[in-house]
């Protein structure tokens, strides 16, 4: 959980990629899986996104979901199915970055023809 410097964004557009613990743009900022929780929301999940500026609103690279069973699941739980997926989610984020399977194309992320993850 850190902000980076705008000079070091700068410096590498389209090349630094966070893992959020929600569904952007739903839930941005600190604290996202206990802002669903309290919300309510029976689906969250995590975010691969290009880092920007502008605070998780980079393009999204990719998304993964899980169930919370309202009622049912503490929040310790709803926070480690989330952590279970963020590794997953980032790993193929960066293998796809590094195979050269995405380009960005002004805010979006498009995956290369014949290249579209698993």
């Amino acid at each position: 959980m850190q902000v980076l410097s705008g000079d070091l964004i700068r410096h590498y557009p389209h090349r630094i990629i966070n893992i959020h613990p929600s569904l952007l743009p739903y839930h941005p900022g600190a604290n996202a899986y206990k802002q669903a929780y309290e919300a309510g929301v029976r689906v969250s999940g995590c975010t691969a996104h290009f880092v920007t500026e502008q605070l998780d609103e980079g393009p999204v690279i990719l998304q993964d979901v899980f169930h919370i069973r309202v009622g049912e699941d503490t929040l310790e739980e709803v926070k480690a199915h989330g952590k279970a997926l963020e590794g997953k989610v980032l790993s193929q984020a960066v293998q796809l970055f590094l195979n050269e399977q995405l380009v960005v194309a002004e805010t979006k992320v498009l995956f290369r023809p014949g290249r579209l993850p698993s």
